[in-house]
């Protein structure tokens, strides 16, 4: 399930397993003035489910795609954006924008819009 969750981020995140491992890195080393030892084929693994990340490298992931434990290990739902209220004015359907930023320190931001989008525009065919 780990293995599945990590892939699931890092996709959503639009990081390679290299930038994984080099914001993990970074990360640990703002923390702690440690280096890790954490390179491109070791996340691999880690999203083949062949090793697991020790609770280190467990907790500095949690930080870095802002989940917890729980959630990275699948025990417990991540929140995933959703429209509370589909019910929008002059026939518009609801869209939900997600915007994901990557900072100077590599802590992504989430943005989350809700925007109506009219289903008939100019232009458009009835």
């Amino acid at each position: 399930m780990f293995s599945r969750v990590l892939r699931e981020y890092r996709i959503r995140y639009g990081f390679t397993q290299r930038e994984v491992a080099e914001q993990l890195a970074a990360l640990a080393w703002r923390k702690t003035n440690k280096m890790v030892a954490v390179d491109p084929q070791m996340v691999s693994k880690w999203e083949r489910g062949t090793k697991l990340p020790s609770s280190r490298y467990r907790q500095l992931l949690c930080e870095l795609i802002g989940v917890s434990h729980r959630q990275l290990v699948g025990a417990e739902p991540a929140p995933v954006p959703v429209i509370a209220d589909t019910s929008v004015p002059n026939g518009d359907v609801p869209i939900t924008v997600t915007v994901i930023i990557r900072t100077d320190d590599g802590v992504p931001q989430v943005r989350v819009s809700h925007l109506g989008v009219p289903v008939h525009g100019e232009g458009a065919s009835s």
